[in-house]
């Protein structure tokens, strides 16, 4: 297979803005299943995506001023000086939308809520096309019988196509304000984080301000996860230290009693049929919602009754 005329940073392009045509679609459906007008969606949106971009491309150019040499003209030429930072555009379309909706008095975590999923599935789309850019970077001829690959973006696919699943399973039952975008910020940053701790990199500064950038995503939307808890710190350390407890007689009952043993081993024999179960649900349950999500678009679009 040969890309003659595709190259890394445009195929990229092209699933960054597929994945953000996606991501808008399902927001605006979740949006407006809540009564919201498509005028204040519209608005949401743009700042979103116009903080994504600006900001994705500014944190890389500091992020990464060796490439850049601090050249302006090595910023604003993209087409020629690619690059890209998803964790400063995120953050900056993140911002932008919370500065938005202060002016106008909105909720934020109860809107944002509702971009979680969408901003998950986006995640995953552009993700599968980075691990497509770079099978075509390592292999511009490449067979089945010859396939190299990292194999970090393959699980950074499939963690966030695990984080999309489990944001739709949770919608199913009524959550606080902020649990599914604190849930999908933490999630995200500790993939991110265990990914690039188990695989190996040239550049060793860029590994540590990956690392440390999503370290700050993650102290920062779990402890606003906390705070909208309104739980009190006392009474939960109080129930960890319990929990702690139970788990070591727990394990005490198991090493010392033959039927608890028993018990264990059987779970653990049985695991890979429960999880193959749980695998065949998630493929009925995505298949259903492509279809769900493409019979709207006609609908949308006018093109069904």
């Amino acid at each position: 297979m040969n890309f003659p005329n595709l190259t890394v940073f445009g195929f990229e392009l092209i699933g960054l803005v597929l994945a953000g045509l996606l991501g808008l679609f399902l927001f605006w459906r979740a949006c407006r299943h809540e009564l919201y007008e498509s005028q204040e969606i519209f608005d949401w949106s743009a700042a979103f995506f116009a903080g994504f971009l600006i900001f994705g491309r500014i944190v890389d150019f500091f992020a990464r001023f060796d490439y850049y040499k601090w050249s302006i003209k090595r910023l604003l030429f993209f087409n020629t000086f690619g690059g890209f930072d998803n964790f400063g555009a995120l953050m900056g379309g993140v911002f932008v939308v919370w500065f938005y909706m202060r002016q106008r008095r909105k909720n934020f975590w109860k809107i944002f809520d509702l971009a979680a999923a969408p901003i998950a599935f986006s995640a995953t789309i552009f993700a599968l096309f980075r691990l497509f850019a770079q099978l075509i970077q390592n292999n511009l001829h490449f067979s089945l019988a010859n396939l190299h690959f990292d194999a970090r973006f393959l699980f950074w696919f499939l963690g966030y196509f695990v984080i999309f699943y489990a944001l739709k399973r949770f919608e199913t039952k009524k959550k606080h304000n902020g649990f599914f975008v604190c849930f999908l910020f933490v999630a995200i940053s500790i993939l991110n984080m265990a990914l690039m701790l188990f695989g190996k990199s040239s550049n060793k500064t860029y590994t540590y301000y990956f690392l440390g950038s999503n370290l700050v995503l993650f102290i920062l939307f779990a402890s606003n996860w906390y705070l909208l808890l309104k739980r009190k710190i006392w009474v939960d350390v109080k129930s960890f230290f319990g929990g702690f407890v139970l788990s070591v007689f727990k394990l005490r009952r198991v090493l010392t009693n033959i039927r608890e043993a028993d018990n264990t081993a059987k779970s653990i024999i049985l695991f890979p049929l429960v999880l193959a179960k749980h695998v065949a649900t998630l493929v009925k349950y995505l298949s259903r919602e492509f279809m769900t999500s493409i019979i709207d678009l006609v609908h949308t679009f006018g093109l069904g009754k």
